[in-house]
């Protein structure tokens, strides 16, 4: 006849015991990985979901052509690629966005790169920073308050 073990039931089953809890741990973390992943993705989409809502491409591909300097350099009219989003968020003086996309003209191509904020619903977004980088070097181009939506 066995004798009953007075040692309690984890301890007499230690190695099932191990397996039920790091298999816990792994799934526990999973979840946390799969969730965080989710977040960081749906601010990156809903973010590019509002830059191209207020077509802020559209803005800075206006201010490159009224530059006579772009136009020498690439031609008229402009064509843009898809957008790529860079850094976003809330400032002490607004939202700001960096973004950019390529640029093409009958002359060239080049990769413009901006920066837009917006401090308040009422004013729209704004131009703050606009370069155009080509195959010469790279140009600072004027971002005025005539170009604001």
């Amino acid at each position: 006849m066995r004798r009953a073990s007075t040692r309690p039931w984890f301890l007499r089953s230690r190695g099932r015991w191990l397996a039920f809890v790091g298999g816990l741990f792994l799934a526990s973390l999973g979840c946390f990985a799969g969730t965080l992943w989710w977040a960081v993705e749906r601010r990156q989409q809903e973010a590019v979901r509002v830059v191209r809502h207020a077509d802020l491409h559209h803005l800075a591909l206006q201010a490159a052509e009224a530059d006579p300097r772009v136009v020498a350099l690439l031609g008229s009219p402009l064509q843009a690629a898809a957008l790529e989003l860079g850094r976003h968020g809330r400032t002490t003086d607004g939202a700001r966005v960096d973004f950019s996309f390529e640029v093409s003209g009958p002359l060239g191509r080049g990769r413009m790169r901006a920066q837009a904020l917006w401090p308040r619903a009422e004013e729209g977004w704004r131009l703050v920073h606009l370069e155009l980088a080509h195959a010469g070097g790279a140009l600072e181009l004027r971002a005025s308050p005539d170009v604001e939506r």
